[in-house]
């Protein structure tokens, strides 16, 4: 940035009046252009009402309303449900309030009902760098009240390395340890809880989950081992890009789910993708044990495929999706100058039925109105409206 001295700048007579005069242009310029920046500038929401009709028969009949405050930061402190009554009027549900401290981190948390008793609360206490050291849960509702109570440790790092929680008497009924590698990824997770069993009895589970990463830092391997009393099971994934590979689980030590992701489609037709490998009778459980892919034979066929087109401003605007090589519907979105969307239309290829939503927005582009079309008819409305914070 450069700066001009205007004491030098008005040393000459002659640009005495020429410089007056661009200093004045100049300096209303960046007034008008700091007045467009003001009155253009997004406020931050106070309160938020949400209100969701129903069409159908013409009619308008309001099926659910939420209100959410939030605070100067945009922290949610107040969430209110309400219930509708057959008349279209609400009546007070449930009301969650959050308690935050000076830095703005959550420290508690209350739930009421529509009396204004208490039903629900969360107490927690934060070191001084904001991480959660204890955390209380107090379960109001029941007769006597229920606390369950957890303690956190970190590493040097700020890794969450150790955390247990213990029921209202005191006693620990559950226990997570962590361990990390020198880049911080987790390597070693070892944690037991206790549980239900189909008979009803309760069953302490471990679980011990190791991880394996490249040099990258990507995850390539994951393997977990469950007991629950006498019986063991094992889950072990390959990664490829951060994304599921392989996959083979075992029950005591025997083979029962298989899955391993097809070479994927490339061809300039299908850019965009997801691969669903197609569903498929079990194997009986009688079997060489010694037999390592018995499903590897089983064919698995691309399930569905999705196309997207983009315009300039890398906008979707069109999406195709194909079911076993066959389209399966297509999407059309548009939008205003703004970039804003206003209009998703989708046709079901099958019986070239349609579903659309329309979008409205204020002048901060904050949604007001979404409202549902089916085959042309509208069903469904969503209206928002906001109250702000003004400077």
């Amino acid at each position: 940035m450069h700066y001009i001295n205007l004491s030098d700048f008005f040393t000459s007579p002659l640009r005495k009046t020429a410089a007056l005069l661009a200093f004045v242009l100049l300096s209303a310029f960046s007034s008008a252009q700091n007045a467009k920046h003001i009155t253009t500038e997004k406020p931050k929401v106070r309160k938020e009402i949400r209100k969701n009709f129903d069409l159908d028969n013409q009619n308008r009949a309001l099926e659910k309303q939420v209100e959410t405050e939030f605070d100067i930061h945009g922290k949610i402190v107040q969430f209110t449900e309400f219930d509708v009554l057959p008349e279209g009027r609400t009546s007070l549900n449930r009301q969650t309030i959050n308690k935050y401290n000076n830095d703005g981190r959550r420290i508690g948390t209350m739930v009421y009902d529509f009396n204004n008793v208490l039903l629900w609360s969360e107490e927690l206490q934060l070191d001084n760098q904001g991480r959660t050291v204890k955390a209380s849960q107090t379960d109001h509702n029941r007769t006597p009240k229920q606390s369950q109570t957890s303690a956190f440790e970190y590493d040097s790092q700020g890794n969450e390395v150790l955390s247990r929680s213990y029921n209202h008497l005191g006693d620990m009924t559950s226990e997570k340890r962590r361990s990390y590698n020198s880049s911080g990824e987790m390597v070693l997770q070892q944690y037991w809880y206790y549980t239900t069993s189909a008979e009803q009895k309760l069953m302490k589970r471990n679980v011990r989950t190791e991880n394996e990463f490249n040099s990258r830092g990507h995850l390539i391997k994951s393997v977990s081992d469950i007991q629950e009393g006498k019986n063991k099971w094992q889950e072990v994934r390959y990664f490829e890009n951060c994304a599921i590979v392989e996959c083979d689980k075992y029950e005591n030590g025997k083979l029962i789910s298989h899955y391993r992701r097809q070479e994927r489609d490339t061809t300039p037709n299908n850019p965009a993708y997801d691969v669903v490998p197609v569903p498929f009778q079990p194997f009986p459980m009688e079997y060489d044990s010694q037999e390592r892919d018995l499903l590897a034979g089983v064919p698995y066929t691309e399930y569905r495929t999705i196309t997207l087109k983009t315009d300039k401003n890398g906008n979707i605007i069109k999406k195709i999706i194909r079911e076993y090589g066959q389209v399966f519907s297509v999407t059309y979105y548009t939008y205003d100058q703004e970039n804003y969307l206003t209009k998703e239309l989708t046709i079901l290829k099958a019986d070239d039925s349609s579903e659309e939503y329309r979008y409205e927005y204020d002048k901060y582009y904050n949604l007001v109105k979404e409202t549902k079309y089916i085959n042309n008819k509208a069903v469904k409305e969503l209206a928002v409206i906001y109250e702000y914070y003004h400077n």
